[in-house]
């Protein structure tokens, strides 16, 4: 997630300081919006043969290859299960009459439980943050890194160890806004989720990758 392009232009200029490294690297920025790229492209001035936009990661034959992401993972939607009495509920929420959220639970999947559970970190947790869709970003990554070599550095917001908390929070004009605010500014609110780093060292582990 290249943002707005303000670090992608501060490693090119930084790696512009070593000749012999920039001139046998490549730049691929992954974003799937077509508004950011354009805000992109202006800002980070570059070789054309230098710098590519990806939707995907087929465009990267060769490596090895070193993955970035500032606030990346933070980003991404995850989901929040309840554990009670051995029973597993995933969080959802029903909309009514166009505005009225509520929060609900539901009977969670076998799957996601399974899953869940293989996780030393979120064991006896009664209530459970997963970034199922990050983690599947994750994979995607970690199949290049190891099919080309070379490693990854995410930078984040987040905590170390068990949390039984909702971690989920929104920001609006640089100040954070309570929830029932967010749900009445879908769309314009910046939503995020503190990064649970001991369940990415698991993960990380358990796709064999070294950590």
């Amino acid at each position: 997630g290249p943002g707005d392009g303000s670090m992608a232009k501060i490693l090119v200029r930084t790696f512009k300081r070593f000749p012999k490294f920039y001139s046998s690297a490549y730049f691929f920025l992954y974003e799937k919006s077509d508004l950011l790229t354009k805000i992109q492209k202006k800002k980070i001035k570059i070789e054309s043969n230098k710098v590519f936009w990806i939707k995907d990661f087929k465009k990267i034959k060769n490596g090895p290859v070193i993955f970035f992401g500032n606030e990346f993972f933070d980003a991404i939607p995850i989901k929040q299960f309840a554990s009670k009495s051995n029973q597993f509920f995933e969080k959802c929420f029903t909309l009514e009459n166009k505005e009225n959220i509520s929060e609900v639970f539901i009977k969670g999947s076998n799957q996601d439980r399974d899953k869940v559970r293989s996780f030393k970190t979120l064991k006896k947790l009664k209530f459970i943050e997963y970034p199922k869709k990050g983690f599947l970003e994750l994979s995607k990554i970690i199949k290049i890194i190891s099919k080309l070599s070379g490693g990854i550095l995410l930078i984040d917001y987040g905590y170390l160890g068990s949390n039984n908390s909702n971690t989920i929070q929104a920001v609006m004009g640089n100040k954070k806004i309570s929830m029932e605010n967010m749900f009445k500014n879908l769309g314009k609110a910046d939503i995020t989720s503190l990064v649970n780093f001991d369940l990415l060292k698991e993960f990380f582990v358990q796709s064999n990758l070294k950590v």
